[in-house]
């Protein structure tokens, strides 16, 4: 992804980037990313940018303060999302399969709820005798379903973040220090290693 150096030094443009992304991931077997600017859709969800799976075209809400930002930082958070993109279309392991897609963890919870309450109308005396062990039933099978969800979800965010910093210093990297940390991520340097002979000399 030598295009990322290229975006943080000045040589591409913001839509020269992604486009120049957008062939990489072709080339690569997975399918492009529409980019959008859209403040409403990042703030809704609290984030800098927000990568939607969706089909048949997966978006990438990004937010103006985003663009604002100095490039090392909006370059390598774009990077971030792509991550989240690579990783869903080929999931490296069942937890992967299992990462929220924003409406997902909403359905998983509220479908035992829409099971009891369907059971609840033909067999009303005979649920009512066995309500106590349902609702602890319930409770379990909906915790166990948050905590899958999360751990799925924090995955994603941590190796989607080792990817940025692979890319940048040819290490991996797990640490969510360089997820929270703005300046943490900015201060990444290149490695000369990960660099084409064309940029690396005198």
């Amino acid at each position: 992804m030598f295009v990322l150096y290229e975006f943080e030094n000045g040589n591409l443009n913001f839509q020269s980037f992604i486009n120049e992304i957008n062939k990489s991931l072709i080339n690569c077997g997975y399918d492009p990313i529409k980019v959008l600017v859209s403040d409403v859709m990042t703030s809704f969800f609290g984030a800098y940018a927000v990568y939607i799976p969706r089909k048949p075209i997966p978006i990438m809400y990004v937010s103006t303060e985003l663009i604002g930002k100095p490039r090392p930082f909006l370059g390598r958070v774009l990077m971030h999302e792509v991550f989240h993109h690579v990783l869903y279309q080929r999931p490296p392991s069942l937890l992967f399969k299992l990462a929220p897609r924003r409406i997902e963890p909403l359905i998983l919870i509220t479908m035992p709820l829409i099971l009891v309450i369907a059971l609840t109308i033909p067999f009303n005396n005979t649920i009512h005798n066995f309500l106590p062990y349902i609702v602890i039933v319930l409770s379990v099978v909906t915790t166990s379903i948050m905590a899958i969800l999360i751990k799925a979800l924090n995955e994603h965010e941590l190796i989607a973040t080792a990817l940025v910093i692979h890319v940048i210093t040819g290490e991996w990297v797990r640490d969510w220090t360089y997820y929270h940390n703005e300046d943490a991520l900015m201060s990444i340097k290149w490695r000369r290693q990960v660099m084409p002979e064309e940029a690396t000399a005198v």
